[in-house]
């Protein structure tokens, strides 16, 4: 997802004219007679850190106010000083947002893209390793417009596993989206047990978490198996296909336990055949 036509303008403006206005204090580049000027290409980097690090320089163009921007105009700018320069990895592109993992604080941000996406500019395989300054817009997330990628190839066990660590820190405190929000969530054993058991790069990686929450309690317990009968039904249901056998089934753990034509008819036959205590471990599918 990105900015609307409109916002793209605006944000090009403001950035613009900070970058120019930070230039005519610190005579880095030559030939800059107004914002119009700036060229978004990293060799307006070195002006743009400058920035990041001293936040004076921000709270003078605020003050000075040369452009005569309106006061939303210049409380837009002033939110920057909440923005991160760091070097990030890309772990997903959503169709809301792009989720940046941000290894240092193991938050994740859904960031906005501005013209081109984030898929079009670095490529589709994740993850991506990169450096950029992340900042407030208009209640979002989205980066300044400069991208310094670098040349990390990630082998494939290596590549899920930085994958599976972003995406454990955004089931675990939620993906932040605007620099306004002021607490994490907090994610329940529920969430966290069946995130940790969805793929087997993740059920090897946290073996050790699956067995803690597990034995927390009984829930915890069936939700275990529910979700280890949901992997092992991908097995099952094809071998049901190709034999020809259509229906309702239940599984708990590798094994199916019964069958019928409808989830009525299952739930019948199964009361008779599966202790109690057991009937949450149950995971449901049709073939």
């Amino acid at each position: 997802m990105k900015l609307t036509a409109d916002e793209i303008g605006e944000f090009f403006k403001l950035y613009k004219s900070l970058i120019f206005y930070i230039n005519t204090k610190k005579k880095l580049i030559d030939g800059l007679e107004s914002p119009y000027d700036v060229d978004m290409s990293n060799d307006i980097a070195e002006l743009r850190n400058f920035a990041v690090k001293d936040h004076s320089l921000i709270d003078s163009f605020v003050g000075e106010n040369p452009f005569k921007f309106t006061d939303d105009e210049l409380k837009t700018v002033e939110s920057w000083k909440k923005g991160i320069l760091s070097k990030f990895l890309i772990v997903k592109y959503d169709k809301d947002y792009t989720m940046f993992f941000h290894p240092e604080t193991r938050r994740c941000y859904g960031v906005l893209y501005l013209n081109d996406s984030f898929g079009k500019m670095l490529g589709p395989y994740l993850p991506v390793h990169l450096e950029t300054w992340i900042i407030p817009f208009n209640g979002k997330i989205i980066y300044d417009g400069l991208i310094l990628s670098s040349p990390i190839s990630f082998g494939s066990t290596l590549g899920k596993s930085v994958i599976s660590e972003g995406m454990e820190a955004a089931v675990k405190y939620g993906v932040v989206t605007s620099f306004d929000m002021h607490e994490d969530k907090t994610a329940s054993d529920e969430e966290l047990l069946r995130f940790y058991m969805k793929t087997e790069q993740n059920r090897g990686k946290y073996w050790e978490e699956i067995d803690e929450l597990s034995e927390k309690s009984p829930e915890l317990e069936a939700v275990y198996h529910q979700e280890y009968g949901r992997y092992r039904s991908r097995k099952a249901r094809a071998g049901l296909r190709k034999v020809g056998v259509s229906g309702f089934f239940g599984m708990i753990d590798d094994t199916v336990i019964a069958g019928a034509q409808s989830r009525k008819e299952f739930d019948k036959i199964v009361k008779g055949l599966v202790p109690k205590e057991k009937m949450d471990w149950i995971f449901y599918f049709k073939v």
